[in-house]
Order: C-alpha cells, then sequence, then structure tokens
C-alpha cells in the first residue's frame, strides 16, 4: 500500500471565503495536541483565534476545525476505505488572518497533515455551526441552504461560503503538497512541484 506521507495533504483552514491564505503569525500563545483513540486533536488560542482541529483515522476518516467562541466550524468526510488509515500531523495549525472576497477580516489556522491511504474520495464539507457538524456526524443530515460544492483548481480544494445572513462565513481549503487531485478526490504520488503556502 503507497503511504499518504505521499499525499501530505497541506490542510489550511480557516474562517470564510478568501481568494488566498494568509501567512501565519509568531508562535501562538497556546497550542498543545492530545491523541484519543483514532482522533488527533490539536488545540491552538492566540489573539482572535482559538480552534480545536481535530484529525480522525481509521476507515472513516474526517478532518473538523472547530471555532468555540464562534461556535461555528468547519468538516471534511471523506468516503469509507477498505483498509484503515492513520492521520499524522506534520505541522501544529497556527493562526492566520485573511480578507474575504469584500475585504472583511477572517481569522483561522492553518496546519499540515498526512494519511496513509492510497486514495481518498470526497463525501461531504460542512461549514456552519458546530451543532449541524455534530448532526451530519450522527445523522447524516445538515441544512441544505449551508451545502457548498467544492472548487478544484489544481492541487486545491476549497469550500467556501456566507453566512445565510450575508456575513463573514467559512472557509476549508486544501492543498495537496504530494499527491494529486481529480474530480473525486485525491490520489498519493510524487511531490507536487508547486509550493507550500
Amino acid at each position: 500500500m503507497r503511504h499518504l506521507k505521499p499525499m501530505a495533504a497541506a490542510i489550511a483552514l480557516c474562517m470564510a471565503a478568501g481568494p488566498a491564505i494568509g501567512q501565519a503569525r509568531p508562535e501562538p500563545e497556546l497550542g498543545y495536541q492530545l491523541v484519543e483513540g483514532q482522533n488527533i486533536n490539536a488545540f491552538v488560542r492566540d489573539g482572535a483565534v482559538a480552534a480545536h482541529l481535530l484529525l480522525r483515522s481509521g476507515n472513516d476518516p474526517r478532518i473538523l476545525v472547530a471555532f468555540p467562541a464562534g461556535n461555528s466550524g468547519v468538516g471534511l468526510w471523506f468516503d469509507t476505505l477498505a483498509a484503515p488509515a492513520q492521520w499524522a500531523l506534520e505541522s501544529a495549525p497556527q493562526p492566520i488572518d485573511v480578507r474575504d472576497a469584500h475585504g472583511r477580516r477572517l481569522n483561522g489556522v492553518r496546519a499540515v497533515a498526512s494519511l496513509t491511504a492510497p486514495r481518498l474520495a470526497l463525501k461531504q464539507a460542512v461549514l456552519s455551526n458546530v451543532r449541524f457538524l455534530r448532526d451530519y456526524q450522527a445523522i447524516g443530515r445538515f441544512p441544505p441552504e449551508v451545502a457548498v460544492k467544492a472548487q478544484i483548481d489544481g492541487n486545491r480544494i476549497v469550500y467556501a461560503r456566507d453566512r445565510v445572513d450575508g456575513a463573514p462565513g467559512y472557509r476549508l481549503e486544501l492543498r495537496v503538497v504530494e499527491g494529486r487531485v481529480n474530480a473525486g478526490g485525491i490520489e498519493a504520488g510524487a511531490p507536487s512541484t508547486r509550493s507550500r503556502a
């Protein structure tokens, strides 16, 4: 089995839409990790950013980022794998800030992770309040008005939307630095010639 160290997906996770990933700040005020069973939990707090990154290993991998102060988050679920896969957090979450398409400031985190799987098929992204992320995990449903489609550009996968009331919303971006992105997901492979953000 090929490993997704050859698919080290640079996972850029931040709130709301915006054309680019922002610059990471110096070391955060608080940052730590905790592994519980198949979950890698990474916490970071610095200034306006307080986030919880969860990487779920196993046959049903997923990525979740919750921003508890705003009761908001982003999540990406992948299709069930034939064999369990293991996440590794290569670079701990770092606070970032970006501007969305309307020039509004967005706060978020950026991290780098890899997964030991030859291929990942995108199943569902949910960008909303934490309750809807929990609902999707528990019962597989969420309100249709918060649904968003993936935008694929080279080795980038982006999910973004404003809040339902039009306020700055959510953004989840993955940059695959080893492997490639196709219409259905991510395949392990040689390192990308693109630079890492």
